[in-house]
């Protein structure tokens, strides 16, 4: 009895902070998100293509704020409390809702790369590459494939059997790696490379605007 009553002040003195944190956390990003998509879509005058890319790129941090940090809250809560929860539901939830999410915050952060990198390297065919309709289907196909993520990952985290944690989820690694891989590693390698060539060519602008004045 007595190691049952160390054992549940141990689980709620490192759980209850965690609670206290995600739930701070998850008010200051539902704040802070919402606030950047009222004013890049609503109160903006001067909408661009930029401020679509950003209010989507804070739809999927606030979808994170109100599907990744509840479902973890209510799992601690449960923990504390000593209450059963489906734990498969739990995986399901947490997991997969984050990995989709995920994708759409990344996938965003590329696509205002790109955006960037051809505003800056091709000025004068910008306004012809570069289309609302264009971005409004990359959006839609962002979305479109997350839809498709989530479901995929939905169906095969879960909690394994012979695991006696909580919380504790698992996925083959035939369909994780490769989520992962495209993802975020690919996504990341072509958001850092083309920073660099942003980087490159704003050094060459400079350069040559330096000499240019020299002449003069």
């Amino acid at each position: 009895m007595a190691n049952n009553n160390l054992t549940e002040s141990v689980v709620t003195y490192i759980l209850l902070p965690s609670v206290v944190f995600k739930f701070t956390a998850m008010i200051i990003g539902v704040v802070g998100n919402t606030t950047v998509i009222i004013y890049n879509i609503f109160l903006s005058k001067e909408k661009t293509i930029t401020s679509y890319l950003v209010g989507n790129l804070a739809l999927a941090d606030l979808l994170v704020c109100l599907t990744f940090y509840p479902v973890w809250i209510i799992e601690f809560i449960q923990t504390i409390l000593n209450i059963d929860s489906d734990q498969d539901l739990f995986c399901k939830l947490s997991r997969s809702s984050l990995l989709a999410l995920l994708f759409v915050s990344v996938a965003t952060l590329l696509a205002i790369t790109i955006d960037r990198y051809i505003f800056i390297a091709k000025p004068l065919k910008y306004p012809l590459i570069v289309t609302q309709e264009r971005v409004r289907n990359i959006v839609a196909a962002i979305w479109l494939i997350s839809c498709g993520v989530l479901c995929l990952t939905a169906v095969y985290f879960k909690k394994p059997r012979r695991q006696p944690k909580r919380s504790y989820c698992q996925v083959l690694d035939e369909i994780y790696w490769p989520c992962e891989i495209v993802i975020l590693y690919i996504p990341i390698i072509i958001i850092f490379s083309l920073n660099l060539k942003i980087l490159r060519i704003a050094r060459n602008q400079k350069q040559r605007i330096l000499q240019e004045t020299a002449n003069v």
